[in-house]
């Protein structure tokens, strides 16, 4: 009898100190002197805790507005699989209280880890502190941002003018290979023939890709196709200014006549679309299995 009171005495002082041993990270917290986080950081940590832990976290801090630090005590053990998770935590304490963002806090290396699930996850102390930016360091910050930010929007400038050149350029080439010459009303009315083109075969294309498996069928006859087109409409926009007088263009070599019944190119479409209205006349249209077959002069 005497040793079953031992036993329970034992479990009672054993069972004291495990408690108080779990409470002392909040026993040790004089409310009067530290806080709680509130808005947006209550929300961040409001986020995590979703999927981190089954209760809302707790966390209590400590302002030293003289060198802009903050001492933060957490309520157990708060934990993330990225050594950066809680960063956009402790940025926005800096926010809430000093209006800058964050500089510092612990380095990965003093923030111990271990596996959670299978995967690795680090742990951050019961105590520890962060650096906020100064004012002058906050705004420094923000004007090379800025700076960076600007030199980017530039470079996207450059690169799209860079690009609109050399898509002017390559349209130039095409007229060139046609008779146009450079800076003359030929060559200007050519270019914008081209860019009806473009807006045309972007309309061909659309249809093609409504038949994902007939588009992929038929793209070496898409280009070739389309090759014909600029040909055919380049040709008889030279033909168009030599016939007025126009200078600007070599006239191009006479075509073979064509009739009612011969085609330069096909398009194929799927069986329920018509065939699509472009710069060559349709002569004839079939169908064959799922496809419609669209000949054009």
């Amino acid at each position: 009898m005497k040793r079953f009171y031992v036993l329970v005495l034992v479990l009672l002082v054993v069972g004291c100190a495990s408690q108080n041993i779990e409470n002392t990270n909040l026993q040790n917290i004089n409310l009067e002197e530290w806080e709680q986080p509130k808005g947006k950081t209550l929300y961040l940590l409001s986020l995590k805790a979703k999927t981190r832990w089954s209760g809302s976290p707790k966390i209590f801090f400590k302002l030293f507005k003289e060198n802009k630090s903050i001492k933060i005590k957490t309520q157990g053990e708060i934990s993330d699989r990225w050594k950066d998770g809680f960063d956009a935590v402790w940025s926005s304490l800096c926010k809430d209280n000093f209006s800058t963002d964050l500089k510092e806090r612990p380095r990965p290396d003093e923030i111990k880890t271990k596996k959670i699930n299978g995967r690795i996850n680090y742990i951050w102390p019961e105590t520890f502190s962060i650096q906020c930016l100064t004012i002058s360091e906050y705004q420094e910050q923000k004007d090379l941002s800025r700076k960076n930010r600007l030199e980017e929007l530039a470079k996207q400038e450059k690169y799209r003018e860079n690009e609109k050149k050399r898509i002017l350029n390559e349209k130039k080439e095409v007229c060139k290979t046609y008779g146009f010459k450079e800076n003359t009303d030929g060559m200007g009315l050519c270019l914008i023939e081209l860019d009806k083109l473009a807006v045309l075969e972007q309309q061909v294309l659309d249809i093609e890709k409504r038949n994902n498996q007939t588009y992929l069928q038929n793209q070496q006859l898409l280009k070739e196709q389309k090759r014909q087109r600029q040909a055919q409409a380049l040709m008889n926009l030279g033909s168009a200014i030599s016939g007025a007088g126009t200078s600007g263009a070599i006239a191009p070599p006479i075509s073979n006549p064509s009739y009612s019944d011969s085609y330069s190119s096909t398009l194929t479409v799927n069986q329920g679309d018509m065939c699509p209205r472009l710069n060559s006349p349709l002569v004839k249209q079939e169908v064959r299995g799922v496809n419609r077959i669209c000949y054009y002069q």
